[in-house]
């Protein structure tokens, strides 16, 4: 009788430390994604305010006078550093992103990034 007892309270505590493991993975899952959510809205606006300097200063060059074809040449130069910082922000995050969750973020790219964040907005505002 009292073995059955301590086999019953045995298999009961396993069977709820199972269960508590379970259920706080994936509460922590459920954060550590909308964390990620969190963070490529954040760095969506960051890019979205370096356009709109950029724009900026495009304009104020035109305005000052400044060749067409020296823009043109400054905005290639400038796409081609955007490209990098943004190649580069990724290969970051990536890097620091929690390593069990990172099954998540494995095909991440700036692009792919910006879908998702878009596909999340989107649902959000239903």
């Amino acid at each position: 009788m009292e073995v059955g007892l301590i086999l019953a309270f045995a298999l009961g505590f396993i069977v709820c430390k199972i269960f508590t493991i379970l259920f706080l993975t994936k509460r922590l899952e459920a954060f550590i994604l909308e964390v990620h959510l969190q963070t490529l809205f954040f760095l969506g606006m960051v890019a979205e305010d370096f356009a709109y300097s950029r724009a900026n200063k495009y304009l104020s060059m035109l305005e000052s006078g400044k060749s067409t074809k020296e823009i043109d040449n400054l905005k290639e130069y400038d796409l081609k550093k955007e490209r990098e910082a943004k190649e580069s922000i990724i290969r970051v995050y990536k890097a620091a992103f929690p390593r069990d969750f990172k099954f998540i973020i494995e095909d991440l790219t700036w692009d792919s990034a910006l879908e998702e964040l878009t596909k999340q907005i989107r649902n959000q505002r239903k």
